[in-house]
């Protein structure tokens, strides 16, 4: 009869020296394409297995064989939050890391603002895409104005306590809010801070007995 022989080990070795070598020898070579990390045109499994008896005259060889990692072309991801980069990394294959933050005006806190490499670039499957997350906009810093006004002592009936209300618009408080209240029966020298943030103005109003004695805005550039 037909005379049988041992398989050989195939796997590892690269697929166009094996085809070469095999030529004719077998019913058939097919070869299964598959995406891995291992070099292109490297065999990674075959079937039969090495050292199963066959007969080559009629067996068909199947050889899975790599063909490298698969490439992904990267999505552009601005504005994507921690959620989303997690599910872009297990729908895409690909890692994403988060390489620092920065401040943005526009971009809102903890989404992306940029990212390497660019939306279209291909990259192969499990290579690392680095993003920076915006850390919202710089905060801005109050500066503290000092206010100090004399309220004269002006009562209708000499003798009589006069009530003083202060108002204040600033960074932490509202102008319908009550600042301070106190009366005076003689002169009083008042002092008060605002804190205002760049760009922004507050405002302060003083009554004496129900009356606007003194209003006025300053602008935070006025604090320099």
């Amino acid at each position: 009869g037909i005379e049988s022989s041992e398989m050989i080990d195939y796997v590892s070795r690269q697929i166009e020296q094996v085809q070469a070598m095999l030529e004719n020898q077998f019913v058939d070579i097919i070869v299964d394409k598959v995406y891995s990390h291992l070099p292109v045109g490297e065999i990674i499994e075959q079937s039969p297995l090495a050292g199963e008896s066959i007969i080559p005259a009629e067996t068909t060889i199947v050889f899975k064989v790599s063909q490298g990692r698969k490439l992904v072309k990267v999505s552009n991801l601005s504005l994507y939050t921690q959620p989303a980069l997690k599910d872009y990394e297990r729908s895409s294959g690909l890692v994403v890391k988060i390489k620092g933050e920065e401040t943005s005006e526009t971009v809102p806190a903890g989404s992306v603002i940029s990212q390497t490499p660019k939306e279209g670039v291909e990259i192969a499957e499990g290579e690392t895409v680095e993003v920076v997350l915006s850390k919202g906009p710089q905060e801005k810093v109050p500066k503290v104005y000092e206010k100090v006004i004399t309220i004269p002592y002006e009562p209708s009936v000499e003798g009589e306590k006069q009530t003083i209300q202060v108002y204040i618009r600033d960074k932490t408080h509202a102008l319908g809010d009550l600042y301070d209240e106190f009366t005076i029966t003689e002169n009083r020298t008042y002092r008060f801070t605002l804190e205002i943030l760049e760009g922004e103005t507050a405002d302060y109003q003083i009554l004496r007995d129900n009356q606007v004695f003194e209003k006025d805005s300053i602008s935070n550039n006025s604090t320099n």
